[in-house]
């Protein structure tokens, strides 16, 4: 077994930054290619309006990480929960 002490401090704004983040995941129609992420942001951008800046980074099969600089464009995003994305559905949770 590995213990790897993390120091109070770092734990704290660790946390501090996760209030920043929603985690989030495409569900493709069946056929659908997947999007590049360039042109999802884009799509979301028309959708979110977002005051902000914000960015969204793959973590792979399908889900996201996204960033938002002010938290009421994440709240204001979050509160959908899902997005229609004509032909595949973004699903968002903390």
């Amino acid at each position: 077994m590995v213990v790897i002490a993390i120091p109070k401090e770092e734990y704290r704004e660790g946390l501090e930054d996760c209030k920043s983040y929603l985690h989030s995941r495409i569900l493709l129609a069946k056929g659908v290619p997947p999007q590049r992420v360039f042109d999802l942001q884009a799509k979301l951008a028309k959708l979110w309006h977002p005051l902000g800046r914000w960015h969204m980074i793959p973590i792979g099969k399908g889900y996201f990480n996204s960033s938002f600089s002010l938290v009421q464009d994440l709240r204001k995003v979050l509160v959908v929960g899902i997005w229609n994305l004509n032909p595949s559905t973004l699903r968002l949770f903390n």
